[in-house]
């Protein structure tokens, strides 16, 4: 099961009100080293807090980047916006190991470095939040398309593991 503490959260500076309703959901009034299960914070604050709180595990950037791939994958392979096209062509080589700087895409109006550790969560937050911005062209609803990034993540939390197969 993946950790983190709340230290490691409250140092990447959390919005004021989502901090705190895990402190209040923890009955707890300030940070501490406690280990705390991503999975938990799935369950209590939802999907997007806890996509946020994957830079407060930076042991797992490589889970990170696979899920943030995952996540582009959801859109399709073939959107018709180059930049898509870059990130996929990027991830397919780079998310299994490493990659240099030159790696870096533009997804949206985001630009992130999906091959640096220090980018893996952010990229992993940006790839499923375009994801379910591109509901109105895949057919697939908003809802379906959150369901599955949390069933992906949550199976994540649990194992320490990205799992690629079809669920």
């Amino acid at each position: 099961m993946i950790t983190t503490t709340l230290n490691r959260i409250r140092e990447h500076r959390p919005c004021t009100d989502r901090w705190e309703h895990l402190l209040f959901t923890l009955k707890k009034t300030k940070a501490d080293d406690e280990p705390l299960s991503l999975e938990f914070i799935l369950d209590v604050n939802g999907l997007s807090d806890a996509l946020w709180c994957l830079r407060a595990a930076p042991e797992y950037n490589h889970q990170w980047r696979l899920f943030a791939f995952w996540c582009w994958r959801q859109q399709g392979e073939d959107t018709g916006d180059t930049a898509h096209a870059a990130f996929i062509a990027a991830c397919k080589t780079g998310s299994y190991g490493y990659i240099n700087d030159a790696g870096r895409v533009v997804s949206g109006s985001i630009e992130v470095s999906t091959l640096n550790d220090f980018f893996a969560p952010y990229a992993a937050y940006s790839a499923a939040e375009d994801a379910t911005s591109s509901t109105l062209y895949s057919g697939q609803s908003y809802d379906q398309i959150r369901n599955e990034q949390e069933k992906k993540l949550r199976k994540i939390f649990r194992t320490g593991k990205f799992h690629e197969e079809e669920e």
